[in-house]
C-alpha cells in the first residue's frame, strides 16, 4: 500500500465513524463495555478511540461536538455515562469523562483536575492516598498564596463563585476559595 492509499483508507474509517455519531455529540453508550448493537456498532469511547488514533484533535468538529457532550455530562449531578450498582457509578462516570477531555484538550487540565480531586476527597481514604495532590496544588499557588486557574474554566457552573469575573483578583478570589476548601479536605 502507497501512502496515498493509506490516507484515503483513514479517511474511509473516518467517515464511517463521524456518520454514526449522535446529534448530541455521542455515539449512543458511552463506556466500552457496553454492549454495542446492530445499529450502533460501537461505543462513544470507541470512537473517540479510533477517531484519536487516526489523528483528529479537538479542532475537528466530530471531536468539539464529543467535547461538548462530555462537558455537559460532567456538570450533570446525577450519573449519565455509566450505570452500575456496585460502584459509585457518579465517580466512576466523571472520571471516565475527564480522562477523555484531557486526553483531546490537555489545556482544560487544571479544571478537570480540581473537579476529579473534589469527587475524590469526598473518600475517606483519601488525604491518606492523594497526598502528591495536596503538593501540585501548593506548587500552583502564587507569590501571595493565590491560585488563578484563568478564566477558561468559566463555565456557569463550577465558575465563577462571586457575581463577576471583570476583575482578575475577583476571579483569583474565587480560584482561591474553592482550592482552598478542597485543601482542607484533603489535609484532613
Amino acid at each position: 500500500m502507497q501512502m496515498g492509499d493509506s490516507m484515503h483508507v483513514c479517511h474511509k474509517w473516518i467517515q464511517q465513524i463521524v456518520d454514526l455519531q449522535h446529534d448530541d455529540g455521542s455515539w449512543g453508550c458511552f463506556h466500552s463495555l457496553s454492549q454495542p448493537t446492530k445499529e450502533q456498532p460501537m461505543t462513544t469511547e470507541q470512537a473517540l478511540r479510533r477517531l484519536h488514533i487516526l489523528g483528529l484533535t479537538k479542532d475537528d468538529e466530530p471531536i468539539a461536538r464529543a467535547l461538548a457532550y462530555m462537558e455537559h455530562n460532567l456538570k450533570q449531578p446525577y450519573p449519565t455515562v455509566f450505570h452500575e450498582k456496585k460502584h459509585d457509578s457518579k465517580t466512576y462516570g466523571d472520571l471516565m469523562l475527564a480522562a477523555w477531555i484531557r486526553l483531546f484538550d490537555p489545556d482544560n487540565e487544571t479544571a478537570l483536575i480540581i473537579a476529579a480531586m473534589e469527587v475524590l476527597s469526598a473518600y475517606p481514604l483519601a488525604p491518606q492516598k492523594l497526598g502528591f495532590v495536596v503538593e501540585w496544588l501548593k506548587s500552583q499557588q502564587d507569590e501571595n498564596g493565590q491560585w488563578d486557574m484563568g478564566s477558561v474554566v468559566r463555565d456557569g457552573i463550577h465558575f465563577p463563585l462571586s457575581e463577576s469575573w471583570r476583575k482578575a483578583d475577583d476571579r483569583k478570589r474565587d480560584c482561591t476559595a474553592r482550592i482552598g476548601i478542597l485543601l482542607r479536605k484533603l489535609e484532613a
